[in-house]
């Protein structure tokens, strides 16, 4: 009996090479990207309706005229006492319409780069098993021993 050479499969190349822990981060990068996706497009949605809340409490102009520009160069003790009502209003108003954007952009942006780098890696240990192939057939060419492999890091 013959036993024929199998030529592994792109599967089998991933568990050798990147092991579970680099497969299991790839599945977690498509989940955070799939569930972060799925929600940045609900943001304009919620942004809309702060608009409208803010429009339906009459604070509309004062949140984009007085509220935002000053936001970063105007302590919230130089508000007069009805700005300093506004402000409650609007900070009420953002609580209730908060869309939670950091959350949503930090697991987009952690998703993208566990995929990234599973992709990174997945192309090093490609690369390392062509030269692996190319010194081996240079080796069986000249008729001498392969080099052993390098240890990698």
């Amino acid at each position: 009996m013959s036993e024929e050479k199998k030529t592994p499969s792109f599967q089998d190349f991933v568990r050798a090479e990147l092991g579970l822990g680099w497969v299991l981060a790839a599945a977690l990068a498509v989940g955070l990207l799939v569930g972060s996706f799925g929600k940045l497009f609900q943001i304009p949605q919620e942004v809309y309706a702060f608009n409208r809340a803010l429009e339906k409490e009459g604070l509309y102009d004062f949140f984009y005229r007085e509220f935002m520009p000053d936001l970063r160069s105007k302590p919230p003790q130089l508000y007069t006492r009805a700005q300093a009502e506004k402000v409650k209003k609007v900070e009420r108003i953002l609580a209730d319409h908060s869309p939670g954007f950091m959350l949503v952009m930090f697991m987009f942006l952690l998703g993208a780069a566990l995929f990234i780098a599973f992709f990174l890696r997945l192309a090093a240990a490609y690369h390392l098993r062509i030269a692996r192939l190319e010194d081996a057939l240079a080796a069986q060419r000249s008729g001498s021993e392969p080099s052993p492999p390098a240890a990698e890091t």
